[in-house]
C-alpha cells in the first residue's frame, strides 16, 4: 500500500512540473483553438485566436490566464514560477479579451490580443503562454491532460482529479529575425524483425540566433533505383523555441521497409516564419 501511494504521488509530481502542448490543431476534449501559436512580429500590435467547442452535444465554459513553460530539448515543457526572460514579461504587456468564454457544442469565440510593446525594448524574443482552464461543472473532478511524448510516440492521459487545459504560445519578437537551423545526425533505424515497430529516422535541429525557428518537417525516400521520390513521414508544429539550442528528434516513417537509396530532410517555416527553408539534408541509407 506504501508503495502504491509513493507511485501515485510520483505520477502526479511528475505530470504537475511538465506540460506538454497539444498538436495541431490544439484539440482537447471538446476544445480547438485556430490557430495553434500567436506571433507578435515586430510591426504587429494586434492579433487574436479562435476558441471553437468541437464537442457534439455539450456546452463548455473555459477560462483563459497566463503560463510560464520552458521547453527542452526532446520537445516537453517544464512549468516555471517566473517569466522566462527576466528583460521582459509579456504578461505585463499583452492585453486579452474575453477572459472567459461559454460555448453550446459547435459554438464559436474570438479572443482579441493587444500589445503594447514598451520604449527600448531589447532586440529579441519574449513568450508566455495562454492557457484555457475548462471549468465547466460537468468537467469538475476529472482531467484528460495531453502528454505528447518527446519522441512522437502516442499522447497518454492521465486522470488527476483536475479540469481539462490546453495552452497556446504567444510570442513577441522585437527586432530582425536571425533564426537559423540545421539538420544533424541523421540516423536510420530499421523496422524491428517482427513487424511491430515501424523504421525511424532519428536526428538533431540545431538553433542559433536569438529568436525561435518555427516549421514542419518532411521526410522523403528515394528508392535506389533512383525512381520518384516519395513522401515517407512529416511532423508539423516543430517548435525549436529560443531557450533551446537544439530539438533532439525522432520520427516513425510511413513505409514498412526502407532499403538503400538516400532520405532526405526538410525543415521548412511555418506560422511567422512561413517561406523560410531552414535547411535541406540528404544522406545514404544502407542495404
Amino acid at each position: 500500500m506504501k508503495k502504491a501511494r509513493f507511485l501515485k504521488a510520483l505520477l502526479v509530481a511528475a505530470v504537475c512540473g511538465m506540460l506538454a502542448l497539444a498538436v495541431t490543431p490544439p484539440a482537447l476534449a471538446g476544445l480547438m483553438i485556430m490557430p495553434i501559436r500567436v506571433a507578435f512580429t515586430s510591426r504587429d500590435r494586434m492579433q487574436d485566436i479562435t476558441v471553437i467547442n468541437v464537442s457534439n452535444n455539450q456546452s463548455e465554459t473555459y477560462r483563459m490566464s497566463w503560463l510560464n513553460v520552458a521547453q527542452t530539448e526532446t520537445g516537453d515543457y517544464k512549468r516555471l514560477d517566473q517569466p522566462l526572460n527576466p528583460e521582459f514579461d509579456p504578461e505585463t504587456a499583452v492585453l486579452f479579451s474575453p477572459r472567459q468564454v461559454s460555448l453550446p457544442p459547435g459554438g464559436k469565440q474570438r479572443v482579441r490580443m493587444s500589445l503594447r510593446r514598451p520604449a527600448g525594448m531589447a532586440d529579441g524574443e519574449y513568450r508566455v503562454h495562454l492557457y484555457l482552464k475548462n471549468t465547466s461543472r460537468h468537467n469538475a473532478g476529472s482531467m484528460s491532460m495531453n502528454i505528447d511524448g518527446p519522441e512522437g510516440q502516442a499522447s497518454a492521459n492521465i486522470g488527476m482529479g483536475m479540469n481539462v487545459g490546453i495552452a497556446v504560445p504567444v510570442i513577441v519578437r522585437q527586432g530582425t529575425y536571425d533564426g537559423t537551423a540545421s539538420i544533424g545526425a541523421p540516423r536510420f533505424i530499421p523496422a524491428s524483425a517482427d513487424g511491430k515497430k515501424p523504421p525511424l529516422i532519428e536526428f538533431t535541429i540545431e538553433r542559433g540566433g536569438k529568436f525561435s525557428t518555427i516549421g514542419n518537417v518532411m521526410v522523403y525516400w528515394t528508392p535506389p533505383d533512383g525512381g520518384k521520390e516519395i513522401l515517407i513521414a512529416r511532423r508539423n508544429a516543430v517548435n525549436i523555441f529560443h531557450e533551446v539550442p537544439r530539438r533532439l528528434m525522432k520520427i516513425p516513417l510511413k513505409v514498412g521497409r526502407v532499403a538503400g537509396g538516400t532520405i532526405r530532410i526538410v525543415f521548412e517555416g511555418d506560422g511567422p516564419d512561413k517561406g523560410i527553408t531552414f535547411d535541406d539534408k540528404k544522406f545514404p541509407v544502407g542495404g
